[in-house]
């Protein structure tokens, strides 16, 4: 690369990082508000008031038809947040929803404040609460991954007044990972309000398409901060502590007719510490993650492994810093891949160890060490993760990752994987986003073949010889013209053990391109187009294995209606005979044809709503009909219920054809934003299995839990499998 394009480049960066966002001043306070949401005390009533939002949808950055401000003020403690939002008829505003953690109070008047605490333009926390105190938060990921399994430690209100609602947040620097001793200049910042009533969404910083609500590159800024490194200081001399301890205790009674009923009762412990200089260490012993939610009942109708999410907190936390690759395709860490088996089944736990901080203002640092304990076959093993990361600023970075997976008890049990990473996300004026990931992987002589998705094939390769991989993408972010190309090669002897691929082996092409016209006639909000073509080969590219091209057409109504029509003409080779469904044989063979699927959607403001598909496909020989549906009512504040359903019939010319049905089933009652029942209900007709959980959470004091959750497993005629009764408590010091 010649100097004067990589000076370019660090201008444009640089320029990135100075562009002409919002910014707001935030106010120190020796007076601490309660977190009512009513926003009455007295440090509200005299602070002065920030305004400026604009509209996002459904007409672009139109001025609200009503106003909403804010007002930020900070202690050694806690970032507290006011927002005030006018509403022309007060008497419509909606609050359906009450429990917590559930994207629906998006479906309500609700306000989420969305913090960029490194000011890396790539990470989101974000914090919701909607018109009768629902919350929600989450983490966003390099601008793509939104993860609403995060939970942090916050406060968050919400009232309606006489003319309109406010709301009102306290979020502690350790909730937003930040040591408030160590300096701190600025945080990326931004409101965005759902407006349900005109199905209207409105930004503090404007995010417009195709950037996602998540885009911290455009956030604007807070700043004021310069006095709290010396107040915090002071303050921790007079006795505020940096550790926090959260121990939990758990009883459990498990029952199968294969084995004999047991109880166990079981202790273990986090503790999370502010190390000093930006450092936050955390540490878990004898894990427990009883109180998990279930996943949801999916069905392999293909070849390659399925994709399944993170939902435990000690490895949801940093996770924006263990970030590699394309997310639920090609991840170099999956955390899933710890202490779970390949059918997920727990693999107990002894420690983990985490460890996250910036040394510099230019470099983040992740360490995590997990030792999980001999199981069913699987050995004492050792989990090791280093990540860095350098930030050239505007979102733009580059990194570094190691992964090592080593069996205890057999040196020559083990699989190490280096991969370096970077991106660079451009100006206002050039909206490019350019990715890219390099990798290579060694695998020791005596480990076992590799799990589902994992990477590498049944190949005879010599131990620890070098499997590279790499991936480039790029894409014009324009909100009417919007190209991108991608290219990947994973070779066949690549082996991620921690990590989640999809497919190895193989060279693959994609080029796509869509125009999104905004129309604002006659009720339509905008029209999408893409046109999208991809080329799969072998590892040397000798063969071409797969291709498809196809077109697709979306709109989206100012009412909320959306309604999608894809088209497209795909050619698969299978290279070894699999089989599907119970056991339908799939013949090694090149299998073509035409693909269509439509899709509607409901107004997501609706208090029944519903989405829709019906979809087409030629099926390795055979065809494939399928359709899901998924139903959400919210007959209360209180009350939520949530049906997702997958049909789907493979017809063949012989005996072999099979249907495939999926339900998942969800009743949420929030009786408080404290207390909480869920109750889950799942059937896989092809696994011959109906799964039943019900999950009370009671939170009594702030990060502390007690837990009650009931699970039985049954197959399709009735018959008891399991059956388990775990009540666990943690307590927060």
């Amino acid at each position: 690369m010649s100097r004067s394009l990589l000076a370019a480049l660090v201008v444009l960066s640089a320029a990135s990082a100075a562009a002409d966002r919002p910014s707001v001043r935030a106010l120190w306070t020796d007076k601490v508000p309660k977190v009512d949401g009513r926003l009455d005390d007295a440090v509200w009533r005299d602070v002065k008031r920030t305004r400026g939002f604009i509209e996002r949808k459904p007409h672009l950055r139109a001025k609200p038809a009503d106003d909403t401000s804010f007002a930020v003020l900070f202690d050694a403690d806690a970032l507290y947040i006011a927002v005030w939002m006018e509403d022309s008829q007060p008497d419509t505003i909606r609050g359906l929803t009450r429990t917590r953690d559930s994207f629906n109070i998006f479906r309500d008047d609700a306000l989420s404040v969305k913090i960029d605490a490194a000011l890396d333009k790539r990470t989101t926390l974000g914090f919701g609460v909607n018109a009768v105190g629902g919350r929600l938060d989450y983490r966003g990921i390099n601008e793509a991954d939104f993860r609403v399994e995060f939970d942090a430690v916050w406060t968050g209100a919400g009232t309606v007044t006489k003319t309109g609602w406010t709301a009102e947040f306290r979020l502690p620097w350790a909730a937003l990972g930040i040591d408030p001793t160590t300096p701190l200049t600025a945080m990326g910042l931004n409101f965005s309000r759902d407006h349900p009533r005109r199905n209207a969404t409105y930004d503090w910083a404007l995010m417009p398409p195709p950037y996602r609500p998540i885009s911290a590159s455009l956030y604007g800024r807070v700043t004021g901060f310069e006095i709290l490194a010396d107040r915090a200081r002071d303050q921790s001399k007079t006795g505020r502590r940096g550790t926090v301890l959260v121990p939990y205790f758990s009883g459990a009674f498990r029952d199968g007719p294969d084995t004999d009923a047991a109880t166990d009762f079981n202790t273990g412990l986090d503790i999370t510490s502010e190390l000093g200089g930006g450092w936050l260490g955390q540490l878990t012993v004898n894990t427990d993650f009883a109180q998990v939610d279930l996943d949801d009942q999916v069905v392999n109708l293909d070849r390659f492994g399925l994709f399944l999410p993170e939902k435990r907190d000690f490895f949801l936390n940093d996770l924006e810093v263990f970030s590699f690759g394309r997310y639920g395709s090609s991840q170099l860490l999956h955390t899933r891949r710890i202490g779970l088996g390949d059918g997920g089944e727990p693999i107990p736990i002894l420690t983990g160890l985490k460890v996250a901080g910036r040394p510099m203002d230019t470099l983040r640092f992740g360490l995590l060490q997990v030792t999980t304990r001999e199981h069913n076959g699987t050995p004492w093993t050792s989990h090791l993760v280093a990540r860095g990361l350098v930030e050239l600023g505007g979102g733009s970075n580059v990194g570094v990752m190691l992964t090592h997976r080593q069996a205890l008890d057999n040196v020559e049990d083990r699989n190490v994987v280096v991969g370096l990473d970077g991106a660079w996300r451009g100006t206002d004026d050039i909206p490019l986003l350019v990715e890219a990931i390099a990798m290579v992987s060694m695998t020791g002589r005596d480990a076992a073949p590799p799990l589902s998705a994992t990477g590498g094939l049944d190949t005879d390769l010599d131990a620890d010889e070098p499997a590279p991989g790499a991936n480039v993408r790029m894409a014009w972010r324009g909100e009417l013209i919007r190209p991108s190309l991608e290219y990947s090669w994973y070779s066949e002897g690549m082996r991620t053990d921690l990590g989640f691929f999809r497919r190895v082996g193989v060279q693959q092409g994609t080029a796509a391109v869509a125009f999104e016209p905004r129309i604002g006639k006659g009720g339509l909000e905008k029209i999408n187009v893409t046109t999208k073509a991809a080329a799969l080969t072998d590892d040397d590219a000798s063969d071409l294995l797969d291709w498809n091209a196809g077109a697709s057409v979306k709109a989206y109504w100012e009412s909320g209606w959306d309604v999608e029509l894809v088209g497209a003409y795909t050619s698969e080779t299978v290279q070894r005979a699999f089989t599907v469904g119970r056991n339908t044989p799939i013949a090694a063979g090149t299998y073509d044809g035409p693909e269509v699927e439509l899709s509607v959607g409901a107004p997501h403001m609706w208090p029944v709503t519903f989405t829709a598909e019906l979809e087409y496909e030629p099926y390795f020989g055979g065809e494939l009909f399928s359709s899901e549906m998924s139903f959400t009512a919210q007959p209360a504040a209180w009350a939520r219920i949530d049906v997702g359903g997958e049909y789907a019939y493979a017809l063949f010319d012989d005996d072999d054809s099979f249907q495939s049905v999926i339900v998942n089933s969800r009743l949420t009652l929030g009786f408080t934003p404290d207390l909480g029942l869920s109750m889950y209900g799942g059937w896989n007709h092809l696994s011959d299995l109906v799964e039943l959980q019900t999950r009370l959470r009671l939170t009594y004091l702030p990060g502390s839990d007690i837990f009650l959750v009931y699970q039985l497993d049954l197959n399709e005629d009735g018959d008891y499998l399991f059956q388990s009764l775990v009540l666990k408590a943690t307590v927060r010091y």
